[in-house]
């Protein structure tokens, strides 16, 4: 799927093909019997999970462009760049999606802190908190997965399960 995406402008049809043609894979085996109940679940949360990961690699590439990098300032890592962990709950988590499960996740961060260009730009550059950095990250991962356009919905993202709930922040440090 990286490799289908790479030089692409628009990678909205590509996602969808990709996830049409391996769950139909997926599904012949089923509909055979070449595969059990459990593999045949675990293949559909991996064709989401290889999802997720394109389109969070593409937007975390566009908001560093926008935002910077978010860099841990203190602690054995500092100066290095954060971490985002998607953590699969629910029926994505246990590995037991069917044909049209939703995706449950949360967006948990390494750290707190805030964005820093690698390169040094024309313009100046605002800080961004981490925690604002991971927030739209997650926004943007939860638009592209859940957008209803003409190829329709590649998921259903919910993300009501976080640690604080519907009204809280939509990404969590782990100190947090």
């Amino acid at each position: 799927l990286g490799d289908l995406c790479r030089a692409a402008e628009d990678t909205e049809p590509i996602l969808h093909s990709f996830k049409n043609t391996q769950q139909l894979r997926v599904g012949v085996r089923d509909i055979l019997r070449k595969s059990d109940v459990q593999e045949t679940t675990g293949l559909l949360a991996d064709i989401a999970e290889t999802c997720l990961r394109q389109i969070t690699r593409q937007e975390y590439g566009k908001l560093v462009k926008r935002l910077g990098e978010p860099i841990i300032p203190e602690g054995p890592r500092a100066g290095h760049v954060a971490e985002l962990a998607i953590v699969a709950m629910g029926k994505f988590g246990g590995r037991e999606l069917n044909y049209h499960s939703d995706l449950d996740i949360i967006f948990l961060y390494e750290a707190d802190g805030g964005t820093q260009h690698r390169r040094r730009t024309h313009r100046s550059h605002e800080i961004t908190s981490n925690q604002h950095f991971f927030g739209e990250l997650g926004q943007r991962i939860i638009k592209v997965a859940s957008l209803l356009g003409p190829l329709g919905r590649l998921y259903e993202v919910d993300t009501r399960l976080r640690p604080t709930g519907r009204n809280g922040p939509l990404a969590t440090s782990l100190p947090e």
